[in-house]
């Protein structure tokens, strides 16, 4: 993808991307934990407020699925982007690490 567009279209194509998984976070009680190389990783149910945790990151997945199918690649009209997804469910469990560039893991 970077190869194929100029800088300032891919960061702008990304942005309209991550502008609209972070607004499914917020619909569908999801929180962003982090976003690292081609990653978007979100967690539900760490903080007891969703009642069905599953179905809140399945609901945020679906939506995902959708709105990556509005994303077109600027430079070539009817190509989408496409996403890989995983979930998982149960216990996990978190802090952060390092002194330098926090990270939440």
């Amino acid at each position: 993808l970077s190869s194929s567009l100029p800088t300032m279209e891919l960061i702008q194509m990304l942005n309209q991307l991550h502008t609209s998984f972070d607004d499914l976070c917020d619909k569908h009680g999801c929180y962003k934990v982090d976003t690292m190389e081609d990653s978007y990783m979100v967690v539900a149910g760490h903080d007891m407020s969703a009642g069905d945790h599953a179905e809140c990151v399945l609901k945020m997945a679906l939506g995902m699925i959708e709105a990556v199918k509005k994303i077109q690649y600027p430079r070539h009209p009817g190509k989408h982007m496409q996403v890989r997804i995983g979930i998982h469910s149960g216990e996990a469990y978190a802090g952060v690490v390092g002194s330098k560039m926090l990270r939440y893991c």
